[in-house]
């Protein structure tokens, strides 16, 4: 089930950075979704790949979300791509709750050279 209640939108860190009232380093912007450096990076290259509607995380996300998630996808691609990162270098994740710090859904694009927890951490997204 997607939530879609801007007031608690704007109350999660991503959604005041969604509303331009906190910084980021942004990779780049579009009309569905932001790339921003993660602010606390777990390897070389970590980014987050933030839609700009809420869904509270993975638990909410239903049929109607793939597209959403595919784009997602590709465009975290995209980032690592321009930056010369290769694809098999990269991990795609989601945070599967409890293990999440925003109730923002957020997939994570980082580097294979970081912690070694990470089957704890997160769902790996594969479109296969």
């Amino acid at each position: 089930m997607s939530e879609n209640n801007p007031k608690k939108q704007n109350t999660t860190i991503f959604g005041q950075i969604l509303a331009g009232k906190k910084p980021a380093t942004f990779l780049h912007q579009d009309d569905e979704m932001i790339v921003i450096k993660d602010i606390s990076p777990a390897a070389d290259h970590h980014y987050l790949v933030i839609p700009r509607v809420w869904i509270r995380n993975v638990n909410h996300l239903n049929p109607s979300h793939i597209e959403l998630l595919e784009r997602m996808w590709d465009v975290g691609k995209k980032v690592m791509r321009d930056l010369q990162v290769k694809e098999e270098d990269v991990d795609f994740i989601f945070h599967k709750p409890p293990f999440r710090s925003v109730d923002h859904l957020h997939l994570h694009v980082v580097t294979r050279n970081y912690f070694p927890l990470r089957s704890l951490w997160g769902l790996r997204y594969n479109t296969k």
